[in-house]
């Protein structure tokens, strides 16, 4: 590479530059400015790296959500369907059935037994002895349930 003749011309030194830089990059080749393999290589795995993180942090926040919706309206529901029982005249028997229409998927099953305590006296041999009613809560064919257990009277 020869330097230009007329060094004080801006354009010629301009020149010069250019012409080192694209032969100092790759000698013997045709250099044009142009990313290589290997940059472009490193930059898609960042890419897909930053990708998935991404991409599972946005799926265990839609788990957290999910699961919140849950723990919201699980105990509602709960209350609700205690509130029905407590109403009756009866105590309940083991039943199970779902919540209509208003909550889809959503469903209840009910556990009825005699109350037995080891140590309270009086409370062993009372007239009306207690039931105890344990009442879950399931939400479609998903893991998530939501138990209750009451200790009650009814008039029978």
């Amino acid at each position: 590479m020869a330097r230009p003749k007329n060094c004080c011309s801006l354009s010629s030194l301009r020149e010069y530059q250019k012409e080192f830089w694209f032969s100092s990059r790759l000698p013997g080749v045709c250099n044009k400015r142009a990313f290589t393999l290997l940059e472009v290589m490193v930059a898609v795995s960042i890419i897909a790296i930053a990708l998935v993180a991404l991409f599972g942090s946005q799926s265990r926040s839609l788990s957290h959500a999910t699961e919140a919706h849950f723990n919201v309206i699980a105990p509602m529901l709960a209350s609700g369907k205690l509130a029905e029982l407590e109403s009756e005249k009866a105590a309940p028997e083991n039943d199970e059935g779902d919540f209509g229409d208003e909550f889809p998927g959503y469903s209840w099953k009910i556990e009825t037994e005699s109350a037995t305590f080891d140590s309270p006296e009086a409370l062993a041999n009372l007239e009306k002895p207690l039931q105890k009613i344990e009442l879950t809560v399931l939400w479609g064919e998903t893991n998530f349930n939501y138990s209750l257990t009451y200790y009650g009277r009814w008039q029978e």
